[in-house]
């Protein structure tokens, strides 16, 4: 593990540059100068020490990860970062991971290269909003180091209703049944299913279960309110709703 240096056809005075090693210890080394001095002794030698000190500390980022791997808007991500410290003096320094405005810091510690305990992962939780945009960026960095990574956010199942060709009054014939052809929106990015039902008050007058409509698109369901349920006369107010949204329809 020694380090050797030679200066060919030296004369005067020369400047020599003596190598370390990586696996050297912080500490006093000796340094044996040897030089052919041209008479019958052949060489001539002396010693000199060299203190040698450990690099300073530097924290890399190795592997950045965030779990879920397709997370809704609105969830909570998981970030991963592991950090490696190069340098051979342990240390300490902070990481930060940053998300659409927010930042999230943690203190780690790390012993010197080679050493136990030079690596760790800190674990860091990002809470997404509903109405984040769908790519995002998360930043982590250290003193000295920094990478980042993408994630797309989709957007969860979302039903908006609206009932179709009906003005603000709906006529019915006396002793008739009121049908509403119901237009059903998934404005979501994932397929889904919920109940659309139409009610007045806290009484549900018809209902179509596990209405199924894929992310984007799309379907109608025909609602009937039978005549029963409607009064001899007047105005009637039904809502027609979904989980996510209601639409009023007043009947004569």
């Amino acid at each position: 593990d020694a380090s050797a240096t030679v200066v060919s056809n030296a004369s005067g005075t020369e400047t020599i540059s003596v190598g370390t090693l990586a696996n050297w210890s912080a500490g006093e080394y000796r340094v044996i100068h040897v030089a052919e001095n041209g008479t019958v002794r052949g060489v001539e030698t002396s010693t000199d020490t060299i203190t040698v000190q450990q690099t300073p500390p530097n924290f890399a980022i190795t592997n950045l990860s965030v779990t879920p791997a397709s997370p809704q808007a609105g969830a909570q991500l998981t970030v991963n970062v592991t950090v490696e410290n190069r340098g051979g003096q342990s240390g300490t320094q902070t990481v930060t991971v940053t998300y659409d405005g927010q930042t999230i810091e943690q203190d780690v510690s790390l012993a010197g290269v080679g050493e136990s305990g030079d690596s760790k992962t800190a674990s860091f939780t990002v809470q997404t909003s509903a109405d984040d945009a769908a790519d995002q960026t998360i930043l982590a960095t250290t003193d000295d180091d920094s990478t980042a990574t993408s994630v797309t956010l989709t957007q969860p199942t979302t039903f908006l209703v609206d009932v179709i060709g009906a003005e603000s009054d709906l006529s019915v014939p006396p002793t008739a049944d009121a049908n509403l052809t119901v237009e059903v929106e998934n404005t979501g990015d994932l397929d889904g299913s919920q109940t659309i039902e139409v009610v007045n008050g806290s009484i549900e007058l018809d209902s179509e279960d596990n209405v199924n409509v894929g992310g984007g698109n799309t379907t109608d369901v025909v609602l009937t309110i039978n005549e029963t349920d409607l009064p001899d006369s007047g105005t009637f107010d039904a809502v027609v709703q979904s989980n996510n949204d209601s639409v009023s329809q007043q009947i004569e």
